[in-house]
């Protein structure tokens, strides 16, 4: 029996490059448990070879813990691989943590049915830590024999990477002003605050791109065919018009869906966003408007957000970035302050345009939080950090009794705002449901 997991790295990256901080990487291929405290209780604790393989075994209802010094606050991962033999009802392999004496938090845990003696499970999970304290693990084993088994291997805590703090509000002169933009906002800048009233003007009319522009930073995070070096176009921003139309306190784009231009490399997307006020705005109107470049002749995606103010028929200066993708081969941060021009004509369509986004939604599954799923241990195994980097995570799901579990979408610049409205590629995934669903 070879029990081997993959290590998984995990880096997370801010507007500027960050790396993951790596507090414990434990495999015990040393042949020692140094740092580790152990109990057997009324089984057994040892490390356990297979081949070249080596691990550690506890029986019964012993436990292993290790002390972990934490550097600073922040979001640390804790994961860990179980193999696990003679499972009985209510016994399990169990990872679990505890930032205070005595309180105890499971992360994962093998049960019984997952107890072959061959396969290695990954469990873990993502905590909140405070400056200043310490991070105990406990390997367990919830026994209530001498027989029951569980191999613990490959033991890794990382410190990941800090989000990068951004301001939470754009600041009224920052849609007047003409300067080049020196850095992103917050997602949730892009959304209304806790202070914003329902707009009084609607927002009807055509909104423009009328030439391409260079965007006042583009920072490549990873290009693995080189497309900034071989598309002397790479860094402009391509034209567009879209009609928008506003129903309430929602603005719906006329057009759905990736936009033909001449630009080489990307179309726009546009999706629904908001109209509101915000107190300081001096009259003005605030709109938001999710937005992706999609990859010409391919599927991805990169997520951004417009903002600009309007009045009158009048608008200003929109403020755009992207901080997120669907694109294994190509990331990179975008931001920039652009000139459009608006035509304060109302669509012909645009009656039809409310229509339709209403029996759209009314055709929604209805949505709540991930968390409310299950347990955590269920709602840990779906989107699992120890499955899927955080780093490539745009968003995930779980569909049960006609009710859509969804979870966040994050960004390198915070919380997606418009997460129902997140365009994502299709990929192989159309074809799989429609020989599922039939």
């Amino acid at each position: 029996m070879k029990r081997i997991l993959a290590l998984i790295v995990i880096l997370l990256f801010c507007a500027q490059t960050a790396r993951a901080d790596v507090l414990l990487s434990e495999d015990f291929q040393s042949g020692k448990t140094t740092g580790w405290k152990g109990n057997p209780g009324k089984g057994d604790i040892r490390l356990s070879r297979y081949k070249s393989n080596i691990s550690l075994r506890l029986q019964g209802n012993a436990y292993a813990v290790r002390k972990v010094a934490l550097k600073d606050s922040g979001r640390v991962l804790v994961q860990a691989a179980f193999a696990a033999q003679n499972l009985g009802p209510g016994e399990a392999c169990l990872l679990e943590v505890s930032t205070a004496p005595q309180k105890w938090k499971a992360l994962g845990r093998v049960q019984d049915g997952q107890d072959d003696g061959l396969s290695l499970h990954k469990v873990g999970g993502i905590i909140q830590t405070k400056t200043g304290q310490s991070l105990l693990v406990r390997l367990r084993v919830a026994g209530k024999r001498k027989t029951t088994t569980c191999w613990a291997d490959n033991i890794r805590i990382v410190h990941l990477a800090k989000t990068r703090d951004l301001p939470e509000h754009i600041p009224f002169a920052a849609f007047f002003a003409n300067k080049k933009l020196k850095s992103p906002y917050a997602g949730q800048a892009f959304a209304p605050s806790a202070q914003a009233q329902k707009p009084v003007q609607p927002l009807s009319g055509s909104l423009e791109l009328s030439a391409p522009v260079r965007a006042d930073k583009f920072e490549i995070l990873k290009d693995e065919f080189g497309y900034d070096i071989l598309s002397g176009k790479f860094r402009l921003l391509p034209t567009f018009r879209i009609g928008l139309v506003s129903d309430g306190e929602t603005l719906i784009p006329v057009t759905r869906g990736p936009m033909q231009n001449t630009h080489p490399d990307r179309e726009w997307l546009f999706e629904p966003g908001k109209i509101w006020r915000e107190p300081g705005d001096e009259g003005w109107m605030r709109a938001a408007l999710p937005f992706a470049f999609q990859e010409r002749n391919a599927n991805c995606i990169h997520n951004g957000l417009m903002s600009f103010l309007y009045r009158d028929g009048q608008i200003s200066n929109a403020i755009v970035q992207i901080g997120s993708e669907t694109c294994a081969y190509l990331k990179y941060n975008m931001w920039s302050r652009l000139h459009l021009d608006f035509r304060n004509v109302p669509p012909e369509t645009a009656e039809t345009v409310r229509k339709n986004y209403r029996k759209e939604l009314s055709n929604r599954l209805p949505r709540r939080p991930i968390e409310e799923l299950g347990s955590p241990e269920l709602v840990a195994q779906i989107g699992s950090e120890l499955e899927v980097n955080p780093e490539n995570m745009t968003t995930y799901g779980y569909v049960k009794d006609k009710q859509l579990f969804a979870s966040p979408c994050p960004t390198r610049f915070g919380a997606y705002p418009y997460c129902a409205d997140l365009p994502l590629p299709s990929y192989s995934m159309a074809k799989s449901m429609v020989a599922a669903i039939g």
